[in-house]
């Protein structure tokens, strides 16, 4: 009874610190989510009782949001030992791969996705790891694994598509392309390179699509000028398949 009774006693003494850092972690003030959550996870380890995985998740991603990486990383090992479910993993294996520890990275994400097979923002972080190792078919393999399970991250597929067009793969950055100008809201500037890049593809139809839809949604006169500078080209390619 007595054992139960202090549990229950730090149990409720954390309660405030749990509540705080909840409501700051939601307002996006990272310092003092990190504050309010810290003394969570040092009373729970001396008193042997783990805190919500949640407090796990939300430090380490108040550390990620300002740049720290090892000590997001830290928390999330905690977690694992703890609770190694699979948003833990890819915790994980995000912070390695900010880190620049691309194999410990794909280890991690790699038991991410054996947890939860249908994890989209797991299986576009496995596609930028792959990337990485220089490995271009299994990337765009798992690219189309992320799209299919619904990713919409467009950090995530922009980065994506720049890593695709470094290695040479066209036919995948199109396919990140299309991917971010299928989510509402996506920049115009994206929508006028996949019509650039349409164009040279010779695929006419499509790069007007997007050009007349980039025209339409052109708010600035830097948009505007710059799918202007595109129109004379699409005349030119519409011409040329005319002739052909």
């Amino acid at each position: 009874l007595c054992v139960s009774a202090q549990a229950s006693t730090h149990e409720s003494d954390m309660r405030p610190h749990a509540l705080r850092g909840e409501v700051l972690y939601t307002a996006g003030r990272w310092r003092e989510a990190i504050e309010a959550y810290s003394p969570l996870l040092q009373a729970s380890a001396a008193a042997a009782t783990p805190p919500p995985l949640t407090t796990f998740l939300h430090l380490a991603s108040a550390y990620q949001q300002l740049g720290k990486p090892q000590y997001a990383l830290d928390v999330y090992l905690q977690a694992c030992v703890q609770q190694p479910c699979a948003s833990v993993w890819l915790g994980v294996g995000k912070a390695r791969m900010e880190l620049g520890e691309t194999a410990a990275a794909e280890a991690a994400l790699s038991k991410a996705v054996a947890l939860d097979p249908e994890s989209p923002v797991g299986w576009g972080h496995l596609a930028t790891v792959a990337l990485k190792l220089g490995r271009v078919q299994e990337a765009g393999a798992a690219l189309s694994t992320a799209l299919r399970f619904g990713l919409r991250d467009v950090g995530t597929l922009q980065h994506l598509a720049r890593g695709f067009s470094a290695a040479g793969s066209v036919a995948d950055v199109r396919v990140c392309l299309e991917a971010v100008v299928a989510i509402p809201g996506s920049a115009v500037t994206t929508r006028i390179a996949l019509a650039e890049l349409l164009m040279n593809e010779h695929d006419v139809a499509a790069a007007r699509l997007h050009l007349e839809a980039a025209a339409r949604a052109a708010a600035t006169d830097e948009e505007v000028a710059a799918v202007h500078a595109l129109v004379p080209r699409l005349i030119d390619l519409q011409m040329q398949l005319r002739t052909c």
